[in-house]
């Protein structure tokens, strides 16, 4: 008896057709978060993918200690030198420059955005640290 060979091109199988979502890496229901294992705040790079239902539950456990990850968030934002809370709209130099050249009060609220109020605080120095 003969062998017969069959000479087949090496070819790859056809690729997977990619999910259009992912799987809870917990419970393996449809996952919508990215969640980072360890904080990003904390240094955390790797992501795993959770489902609404999961990342709830890991979110409501104290373990987390949510209030402390957003301080630290704070904290290391302030050390970029990242500016918190709202921004000023009164710039206070050119309004003490504007005034000096007798620019009246209504008109530099106008030209900044705010109300009359918040250009005699920023003036008097009273305008949030």
């Amino acid at each position: 008896m003969s062998r017969r060979t069959f000479n087949i091109p090496d070819a790859e199988p056809p690729p997977k057709p990619k999910r259009k979502y992912h799987r809870c890496w917990e419970c393996g229901r449809r996952a919508e978060i990215e969640h980072h294992v360890i904080p990003k705040v904390l240094g955390g790079k790797r992501t795993v993918w959770l489902c609404t239902h999961c990342e709830g539950k890991i979110h409501s456990r104290d373990a987390t200690g949510l209030s402390l990850l957003i301080r630290a968030g704070q904290k290391k934002a302030r050390e970029r030198g990242v500016r918190l809370g709202r921004r000023r709209k009164v710039d206070v130099a050119l309004a003490r420059s504007l005034r000096r050249q007798g620019v009246s009060v209504a008109d530099l609220a106008e030209r900044f955005g705010c109300s009359r109020v918040a250009v005699y605080q920023a003036l008097d120095g009273r305008q949030g640290a």
